[in-house]
């Protein structure tokens, strides 16, 4: 397939990527030091950015990939 990513559009999800990466990383933290203290914070706190990160990559490859379809149909 050729994919037509533009840097522009790279950088957008990249962006979005560390703003959900941030706001997992501290939302997890808080939860982990509520139910058990510092070190599950960090750790839930790691795992919440990771997770985050990638769901965003996730979902941005769906788009594309649907983008892709609708103009190789049409």
């Amino acid at each position: 397939m050729n994919r037509q990513n533009t840097p522009a559009l790279n950088r957008l999800v990249q962006a979005v990527q560390l703003v959900a990466a941030g706001a997992g990383a501290v939302w997890s933290f808080d939860f982990g030091v509520q139910i058990s203290g510092l070190p599950l914070g960090v750790l839930l706190a790691a795992n919440g950015a990771f997770f985050g990160a990638i769901m965003v990559r996730y979902v941005a490859d769906l788009g594309l990939r649907r983008r892709e379809t609708d103009s190789a149909q049409g």
